[in-house]
């Protein structure tokens, strides 16, 4: 999960952890790039997020280099700012399934859920 605000991290993690998925965290796209060579089920992107490279990256750019390395997976992206046109044509090739915050946390379990079903 890539998400860097504490508190929605650390809710979303607890949450997801008692539903039985293990939640790898990351606070910014440089720990989030580090993890794409793991075994990865499922993720869970926030769009704005830092970069600590200061190159321009954001959680869609985790997005493509995830989906490059993992192809089959499903992925969440989540934001509390509207899509740009050319971000939402993004997202929809990247195959991922789209929620504005608030992120309700019913929707984005049950996504995970059925995404989760199929994969068995």
């Amino acid at each position: 999960m890539l998400e860097d605000e504490p508190p929605q991290q650390e809710v979303l993690s607890i949450t997801l952890s008692l539903l039985g998925f293990e939640v790898l965290c990351a606070a910014d796209v440089d720990e989030a790039l580090g993890m794409l060579d793991g075994e990865i089920d499922a993720a869970i992107l926030d769009v704005i997020v830092p970069d600590p490279k200061l190159l321009g990256r954001d959680g869609l750019s985790v997005l493509t280099s995830l989906r490059e390395r993992h192809p089959n997976i499903p992925i969440v992206v989540f934001t509390g700012v509207p899509l740009s046109d050319a971000e939402e044509t993004l997202v929809q090739n990247q195959r991922a399934k789209f929620f504005p915050k608030p992120l309700t946390y019913q929707r984005l379990i049950q996504f995970l859920e059925e995404s989760r079903l199929q994969l068995d």
